[in-house]
């Protein structure tokens, strides 16, 4: 297994506004700079997305994956807090729907082997709506663990002395909610006075986005570098607050392994290398090239291993490893960064006039407004401008990924599974493929009174046995997509096609063998099962809302053509079917 060294997970929180361009914004130029890992929101964008389907924004192809507080969105409603996460191979984030399926309250739990897991706990509290039902009230209805670090951040909507300056004493529900958190042992990050919120209606700076963490995180300096960041608005009214998660740096294991780009990996180097790899494995592969041996289901399982080997030893020499992408999308251009930062820049002019004078500059605020109205119009003309670009420059084989569209698309990240009554709901990810495989892997109930086939009688009517020709595993190699899904070994059938120029002898008495013989390789029957949410179900805590896409290895699915093409070619010239049922054929 390959290894990563730990890093520091850096993190924003902003509350948005409500407003895409303001995610768009914080994600790209985040993506652009490699700045941040994970992105706290609340009060989201949250609107119709296609298709029918209201979502929040997306950037997968700036390499975020949005995390919804709840497994399914009631129709109507819409979240205030939720979050995004870029993914790296040394930390993994989960959701703890477990602990809190509320759409203002959003617990997370990043952990990063081997340093104790840290649970962020992202709140949107709208105190003067909600009253005594609001988010910071049903927080205190849950059980927070003690031993481990505990951050809640986000916009509380609150006035205390603690944080402002305006002298004026805090309500009753407030000072209630201040006892809870002092009690619980809970320290504010923000200095006093120092603002978080720019009130368009009131012309004036209040302290609204609070940072709060328990003992165990101010005893391990969980929320390092933590800071009011006056750069991070993005257009909204809010500024963004940041720290990191930094343990120390340590070697672990990268359990998502090395993958690999191979539309980047020079095909002569791979078969350079393929060709040297292979007389490692001589003494599996030899064997295969008499092809009037029988051989025995060990032999043929080494043989399939040994050539597997040989092309992942390949793809590790001479295979390009891909690399996250921490590019922007195309339409985030260097006018609209330095857009976003005149806004920011004059926020801050405007803060620093208040803080000196105690009021706000005139010319200052009337700039702001012509800045923002700017960046709007601009932020619509590059996104715009370049969908007409990129459809225009359209080739044939992008057609087919632009009616996705429309569609309202979206990965979100699964909630805790259910493992039925009276247990707990599987959290991990181990855990939630174990709860999965338990529920839509269930062993077959045992037949009875089945008749063991005959198959060593020789009949008259009996077919004669054909070798599998070369020409045959070359078209099950060639005519299936090169880029189509792996399995574990990561060898598509872009490998087999480079593969087949120098192993084109031994790939054929692979597949001679294992059709003569009845026997498919065990490691062909091992399989990546890739879970998907089936559309539109009411409660993805079942396990009943997902199916499971099994990744098969590429020469075995090359086998199982070989057999297919056979089977369709006597069914069509010994007319086994009748003409009415022509599916598949």
């Amino acid at each position: 297994m390959s290894t990563t060294t730990t890093r520091p997970i850096r993190i924003i929180q902003l509350n948005a506004n409500t407003q895409n361009r303001a995610i768009h914004s914080l994600l790209n130029q985040a993506a652009g700079e490699g700045s941040y890992d994970i992105a706290l929101i609340t009060e989201p964008w949250w609107g119709e997305i296609g298709g029918g389907t209201q979502g929040p924004v997306a950037e997968s192809a700036a390499g975020w994956t949005p995390i919804l507080p709840v497994s399914a969105v009631p129709t109507g409603r819409r979240p205030r807090a939720m979050a995004y996460t870029r993914k790296r191979d040394d930390f993994t984030i989960t959701l703890r729907s477990d602990l809190a399926d509320d759409l203002d309250l959003q617990i997370l739990e990043v952990a990063q082997t081997p340093h104790p897991p840290t649970l962020l706990v992202n709140v949107y509290n709208d105190d003067k709506k909600q009253g005594r039902k609001s988010a910071m009230k049903r927080l205190q209805k849950i059980t927070l663990p003690t031993d481990i670090p505990v951050i809640i951040s986000g916009d509380l909507n609150l006035h205390h002395p603690l944080w402002t300056k305006h002298g004026e004493p805090a309500k009753a529900s407030t000072e209630q909610t201040v006892d809870w958190l002092a009690e619980k042992g809970f320290l504010l990050k923000n200095k006093r006075g120092e603002p978080t919120f720019y009130s368009h209606a009131h012309k004036s700076f209040s302290t609204l986005d609070l940072t709060f963490v328990n003992p165990r995180a101010m005893e391990l300096d969980a929320a390092k570098k933590w800071a009011i960041d006056e750069s991070q608005a993005h257009g909204s009214d809010h500024f963004a607050l940041r720290w990191e998660l930094d343990y120390g740096a340590t070697e672990v294991d990268n359990i998502s392994g090395v993958k690999y780009n191979f539309k980047d990996t020079d095909e002569k180097e791979w078969r350079d290398a393929f060709r040297t790899a292979l007389l490692t494995h001589d003494d599996e592969l030899s064997i295969l090239l008499d092809k009037d041996a029988m051989l025995t289901p060990e032999q043929l399982d080494r043989a399939a291993e040994g050539l597997t080997e040989a092309m992942q030893e390949a793809n590790i020499k001479a295979a390009k490893i891909r690399k996250p992408s921490n590019k922007a999308r195309p339409w985030w251009t260097p006018e609209l960064q330095q857009a976003n930062a005149r806004v920011a820049s004059q926020r801050s002019q405007n803060l620093a006039h208040h803080r000196q004078w105690g009021v706000q500059s005139t010319d200052i605020t009337t700039q702001i407004k012509k800045s923002r109205s700017y960046f709007k119009r601009l932020y619509k003309k590059a996104r715009s401008n370049w969908v007409t670009e990129t459809l225009e420059k359209a080739t044939s084989k992008d057609i087919w990924g632009f009616s996705k569209w429309g569609k309202g698309i979206r990965t979100y990240q699964s909630p805790a599974i259910s493992r039925g009554p009276d247990k707990a709901p599987a959290v991990s990810h181990t855990e939630k493929c174990d709860a999965l495989r338990d529920e839509l892997f269930q062993p077959p109930p045992p037949l009875e009174g089945i008749p063991e086939p005959d198959l060593d009688t020789v009949h008259a009517e009996d077919l004669p046995d054909v070798p599998v020709t070369s020409e045959e595993v070359r078209s099950s190699i060639f005519e299936q997509g090169a880029d189509k899904a792996a399995g574990m070994s990561q060898c598509q059938f872009r490998i087999l096609r480079w593969s087949w120029q120098v192993a084109e002898e031994v790939e054929t008495a692979l597949m001679h063998h294992c059709l003569k013989t009845g026997y498919h390789p065990k490691s062909w029957r091992k399989a990546i099962a890739v879970a998907l949410p089936k559309p539109r179900k009411p409660d993805y805590t079942n396990p009943r809302a997902y199916r499971l896409i099994q990744l098969l290895e590429c020469l075995g699915k090359a086998l199982e053509r070989i057999v297919a093409m056979r089977l369709a070619y006597l069914v069509s010239t010994l007319n086994l079917v009748p003409a009415n049922q022509f599916g598949g054929l």
